[in-house]
């Protein structure tokens, strides 16, 4: 099996590039490796909710949703000012996106146990590197902004909604307590993290980017083919 695991993982460097880099779930080798890579080690042999472990998934949760959280309210923040420059007419733009991205790093990788180590641990900082960083991306943009400010009131942003506990699916009765957020189900299942990788998260890096832009239209004088035209 850890061969099998083992060659599969390696796989990963070398089809890395075919990837789309913001959808990991999918179909594919890339995809398989991925899901078998999980299901390895979160299997009962490998890994086992003690009390520890408990306590710091929740804590990533806390830490995950705290982050979304305080995003969204700068990005909200930045968006509004914008909606007003816009209204008045005192910029020159008259559109822009606001992104918020939220990236978990981890420099310790979790391993299953020690006979794995030797198996998995080079070829899985592939996955886990810099060149392929998960990030929770949430937009606001002009056109969207009515139904942003309708989210936020209603509670329906998914990534920072109290509406959803997110605490049975791939997790059992363990945590009927507690709430744990859509970023986590999001690692869990797009991102195809195991438990040992969330629970081994030592950053979230919290970034606000903004483009603005703006659109001139150019009138269509005809067809730019009939040279005889101007004659």
């Amino acid at each position: 099996m850890c061969e099998k695991i083992d060659e599969l993982v390696v796989s990963v460097s070398e089809q890395i590039c075919e990837v789309d880099r913001e959808m990991w779930r999918g179909e594919g080798k890339v995809g398989d490796t991925l899901y078998e890579r999980k299901k390895f080690l979160d299997a009962k042999e490998n890994w086992s909710w003690t009390k520890k472990n408990k306590k710091r998934f929740v804590q990533i949760s806390d830490a995950l949703y705290r982050n979304c959280q305080k995003g969204w309210e700068i990005a909200m923040q930045k968006a509004t000012l914008l909606e007003k420059q816009i209204a008045e007419g005192i910029t020159f733009f008259d559109d822009y996106e606001v992104k918020i991205l939220i990236t978990p790093y981890t420099n310790n990788l979790w391993q299953a146990s020690d006979d794995i180590d030797e198996d998995i641990r080079g070829n899985v900082s592939t996955y886990m590197s810099e060149e392929c960083k998960p990030c929770i991306e949430m937009n606001i943009s002009h056109c969207h902004y009515d139904n942003c400010v309708k989210e936020s009131k209603d509670d329906d942003e998914i990534f920072i909604s109290k509406k959803w506990n997110w605490n049975t699916e791939y997790l059992g009765d363990y945590f009927k307590n507690d709430y744990i957020c859509f970023a986590m189900h999001w690692l869990l299942d797009s991102r195809v993290w195991s438990f040992g990788d969330i629970c081994s998260i030592d950053r979230i890096f919290v970034e606000v980017e903004v483009d603005y832009q703006y659109c001139e239209k150019v009138p269509f004088i005809g067809d730019l083919r009939n040279e005889n035209e101007d004659k």
